[in-house]
């Protein structure tokens, strides 16, 4: 049976890789529960500042906010985010202001799980 590459469809990314952040940090434990709590703090921020942007249409403020969480977020293991804001990132360069909504909406929902998911991480691991 033959596949066309174009209608395989791939899994979608986890919210969170804790083999990522683990890899990331070399295995040490303490270093990546502090680079997880640092990462939640930053990136809420983020969010504050991308709602800012969308909310004035402002397309040079989204990409340059949408570019910044995506590459931290990837560094943590926040591939699904990391995606979203890929996309949010190149509408924003682009002015394509007609995809803002739905894509800011990927970004707060992908969001919203990683965060749930490190903050779980970071329970777990802590005690």
């Amino acid at each position: 049976m033959t596949h066309n590459s174009s209608t395989i469809e791939h899994a979608p990314e986890p919210a969170f890789s804790e083999t990522s952040l683990m890899t990331t940090c070399g295995d040490d434990i303490d270093f990546a529960l502090e680079i997880a709590k640092e990462y939640l703090e930053s990136a809420s921020e983020s969010i504050e500042l991308l709602q800012s942007a969308v909310e004035s249409r402002d397309a040079h403020g989204i990409h340059e906010v949408a570019h910044c969480l995506k590459g931290s977020s990837r560094t943590v293991g926040g591939f699904a985010l990391a995606d979203a804001c890929q996309a949010l990132e190149i509408s924003g360069q682009q002015a394509d202001l007609s995809s803002l909504v739905s894509q800011h909406s990927e970004v707060l929902s992908s969001y919203s799980l990683l965060e749930a998911a490190m903050q779980d991480f970071c329970r777990r691991r802590a005690a």
